[in-house]
């Protein structure tokens, strides 16, 4: 065994055990100390470890960094860095690998791939997630703590992206699928709607300032080879389907919906060809008035 000292550390070197690089008494097969030797209440990471790095000089912050097997907990650790809390009796770990290949960030006790702090997770299973209060335990999601959690997902098996918010819940409750916002991987959105049929899909009422939509116009109708419909056969189609010539039915409209854009387009059709009516009614009426001029200037009528 050697010993070797320098500005007051002391170091061993065995043939064979644990190996010291500032302690005479290391605990583990490499330690590494540089915490002087009155510091009697900083404590070290409790546990058995294949190699430990302490450092202290008299400083605020008392960093380490500790490599073995266990955590005094269920899950052997693999890696853990932090500093020394003075008067404490513990290690504060900012850093954390255990044995089954989960990463803590800010926490002892990941419960999934990574985990930062007490409530972001990052869930590595069928399904990539990035979530807030949930993780994935048992075949469901469940909360870290009491209150809202919510997640983004991607699917793999669709390649849908999908976000999913919860209600206010207590701590370690199931926490269900409920989905608000989902991106299909051919760009269709869906808000409340799972599987969204066009590029914007809306389970519920929209306000806005202003919508813009790009559709056909009806300016056809006062071409002059337009055909418009006497009113003879309005009045007998409205007879027979009890709506106007070229509107959905009441039906229709409850199975497939209404397009705003077609909609305005055929209303406009509608009020244009109304007009026409109304002029050629005119026309007539003005024909008519002057053809009774005409007699009762010739004496033909009396024009009262």
């Amino acid at each position: 065994m050697l010993f070797l000292s320098a500005r007051g550390e002391t170091n061993v070197f065995p043939l064979s055990g644990n190996v010291g690089i500032g302690t005479t008494n290391p605990n583990t097969l490499l330690e590494v100390n540089r915490i002087s030797a009155n510091d009697a209440n900083y404590a070290y990471p409790a546990g058995t470890w294949a190699a430990r790095i302490l450092n202290r000089i008299d400083a605020p912050s008392e960093n380490g960094l500790v490599v073995g097997n266990r955590w005094n907990a269920a899950v052997s650790t693999i890696f853990a860095a932090g500093n020394m809390l003075n008067n404490s009796g513990n290690f504060k770990t900012y850093f954390l690998i255990n044995g089954i290949g989960q990463v803590g960030v800010g926490t002892l006790v990941p419960k999934e791939r990574l985990q930062i702090g007490n409530m972001i997770t990052f869930h590595d299973g069928g399904s990539k997630a990035i979530s807030f209060n949930r993780y994935w335990s048992a075949d469901r999601w469940r909360t870290i703590e009491a209150g809202y959690s919510s997640s983004i997902l991607w699917d793999t098996y669709s390649g849908a992206l999908r976000m999913y918010m919860n209600p206010n819940l207590g701590a370690n409750e199931e926490a269900p699928q409920v989905e608000k916002f989902a991106i299909l991987n051919n760009g269709n959105v869906g808000i409340g709607v799972s599987w969204p049929s066009h590029a914007l899909t809306v389970n519920g009422p929209i306000r806005a300032k202003e919508i813009i939509v790009d559709t056909g116009w009806a300016d056809d109708v006062f071409a002059e080879d337009y055909a418009l419909m006497p009113l003879a056969e309005v009045k007998h189609h409205i007879e027979a389907n009890k709506r106007l010539p070229g509107v959905p039915s009441a039906g229709e409209v409850a199975s497939e919906g209404v397009s705003v854009g077609e909609m305005q387009s055929l209303l406009l059709r509608k009020i244009e060809e109304l007009t026409l009516h109304v002029i050629r009614q005119q026309e007539e009426i003005d024909g008519l008035h002057r053809k009774l001029e005409t007699r009762s200037a010739s004496g033909e009528v009396d024009a009262k």
